[in-house]
Order: structure tokens, then sequence, then C-alpha cells
């Protein structure tokens, strides 16, 4: 595991930065002919995992990837797709009190 076997998990929300995630996956993987394309490719993949845009990669944020991306494999039909995760402007807060009642509102 990438987090644990680094003990990279110290920093601010106990996550990687892009740095760190591009050395991290430079250090695994073999040794590509076309090592620019490579990093463009992994700031790419960043910036797809990192889904609340916040600049650091969460355990959260990367398993749910890995999960996405396996369920789509598991289609009968492979077909390209890669879900278009955009940061929202609504923010969970830490509730003191249980939720009591929870209401979907249709954006108008």
């Amino acid at each position: 595991m990438i987090f644990n076997d680094y003990n990279l998990m110290g920093g601010p929300n106990n996550a990687l930065d892009m740095e760190t995630f591009i050395a991290v996956m430079l250090h695994h993987l073999p040794p590509p002919a076309d090592r620019v394309a490579l990093v463009r490719n992994l700031i790419e993949l960043f910036e797809e995992i990192d889904v609340n845009g916040d600049k650091d990669l969460e355990w959260v944020e990367f398993t749910n990837h890995i999960i996405d991306q396996g369920m789509v494999k598991k289609d009968s039909v492979f077909v390209d797709t890669i879900k278009d995760y955009l940061p929202s402007d609504i923010r969970d807060v830490n509730h003191d009190t249980e939720i009591e009642h929870i209401y979907y509102m249709e954006a108008k």
C-alpha cells in the first residue's frame, strides 16, 4: 500500500500531495520510454482521483477511484468510462448531534 509503505500519511489531512504521489508512482513503475509523458499522465490521474480538489490525495479518494474503475471493468462491455468528478460547493460539517431529517431539493 503506497500510503502505509512510505509512512506519508502524517501530512495535512493524512494525504499525499501531488509531488509525493508522482515520486512514489515513479519509484514503483518500470522505467518509462518517455518519462515526461508518464509524469503528465500521473498529474492527470492525480487530478482525476482528487475529487474534492484540495490538492491532497486522501486514502478514501484513492480507494474509491480503484473501486469505481473495478466496477466499470466488471461491466459486460468495457467502455472507456471515467467519471468526471467536479468539486462541489457543498461542504460537509461535523455535527454535534444526530441528523434528524435530510431533504433533497432539486436545482432550479
